[in-house]
């Protein structure tokens, strides 16, 4: 759902593609060829949310903002995993943010940085470009190897895909087939030698 707030509508760029089961409301500006998945909450009701080109915001996450200090800023190339928390902070270009993981109000994730899924970065902490922060609260624990600087960096396009599969089959509601039967364990992708 895409709605305003106090005569704030949402700017979207092209070929974003935006979940009708999240919402994007307020002060906030998406850029081209990102991805609002499913459950995502964007609430720009007090300060800005900025979201970059070709960016994935994750299903369940969730990007507000600290009444008149922090705004939140997620540059381009970034994936913000499911169920994330991103309060008044900056994440800069090519970044991860793992699954579950939190960051706060202040807080700076440095260009092409992973945090770990479960991390906490806390408030005011900044992060230098290219590092792997981990833990309770969170900790840069090393800088990235060059592979692991290549996956940042690369990540988004994982998404980018998923998205032009989206925006292709219109991602629309239809009544369920009736079940047959269920498929066996052995036959799921982790069952797969």
């Amino acid at each position: 759902m895409i709605r305003s707030f106090e005569g704030h509508i949402p700017q979207i760029g092209k070929g974003t593609w935006i979940d009708e089961q999240s919402t994007v409301m307020g002060r906030c500006w998406i850029g081209d060829g990102a991805s609002i998945w499913p459950g995502a909450v964007l609430r720009g009701d007090i300060g800005d949310i900025i979201v970059g080109h070709h960016s994935s915001i994750q299903d369940n996450s969730c990007m507000h903002t600290l009444h008149g200090e922090f705004d939140v800023y997620v540059g381009s190339y970034c994936t913000v995993g499911h169920n994330a928390n991103l309060h008044g902070c900056i994440v800069e270009d090519h970044c991860v943010i793992g699954i579950g993981s939190v960051v706060l109000d202040g807080a700076v994730i440095g260009e092409g940085s992973i945090v770990a899924s479960g991390s906490v970065v806390p408030p005011g902490k900044v992060i230098p470009p290219n590092s792997m922060v981990m833990g309770i609260p969170g900790k840069v624990v090393r800088t990235l190897s060059e592979e692991e600087q290549r996956w940042a960096r690369e990540r988004w396009r994982f998404y980018a895909d998923y998205t032009e599969r989206f925006l292709k089959d219109g991602a629309r509601e239809i009544a369920p087939k009736p079940l047959e039967s269920l498929p066996r364990p052995e036959d799921l992708i982790q069952g797969q030698k």
